[in-house]
């Protein structure tokens, strides 16, 4: 033959069939960001991807008070939900960096979950509310827009139909 050991072979082969039975990667999902207003919850998506049923431990390691709803197992190929309760005991605005731990049977998974503790209602309500701001209707924002700054912007999005339509015209020709 080509000089090539088989036994060698076959015994890498092994070897590889073995680590991947062994090594079982699981993917979780949670938020990076957690805002809490006296209390906040949220969920954590844990799947196993191995072909045998697992033992589950999650943990979540903060300065606050924390509670874990989560199953003790998971079934092979699937995936569960585990729901975490923080509640808020500072007095003041405070960021925090926890760190989740998830355990499926001997692998470990973990990420670090930024948690947001806001003293009031309005504080809270403006920090989470500012981002929608970005999709609310140009006229219910605030402008100060001379009249012909509105011309010219009506102006502008008729040219920007027209080419639009002309793009879409030429386009339907070629098909």
């Amino acid at each position: 033959m080509l000089g090539v050991d088989v036994k060698k072979i076959l015994v890498v082969l092994i070897a590889i069939l073995f680590i991947s039975s062994i090594a079982t990667a699981f993917p979780i999902q949670v938020d990076n960001q957690i805002d809490v207003f006296k209390e906040a919850s949220f969920n954590v998506e844990i799947t196993n991807s191995s072909n045998a049923q697992e033992n589950l431990v999650v943990n979540f390691f903060a300065p606050t008070d924390v509670t874990i709803f989560a199953p003790k197992t998971i079934p092979p190929n699937q995936t569960v939900t585990a729901k975490i309760i923080v509640r808020d005991s500072f007095d003041k605005y405070t960021e925090i960096d926890s760190k989740l731990e998830v355990f499926v049977g001997s692998a470990l998974e973990e990420r670090q979950v930024l948690l947001k503790f806001y003293e009031s209602q309005d504080a809270f309500v403006g920090a989470t509310g500012s981002f929608a701001a970005l999709f609310t209707l140009p006229f219910a924002i605030e402008t100060n827009f001379t009249t012909i700054e509105w011309v010219a912007f009506f102006i502008l999005v008729l040219i920007v139909l027209a080419l639009l339509i002309a793009f879409i015209a030429r386009l339907a020709k070629r098909i």
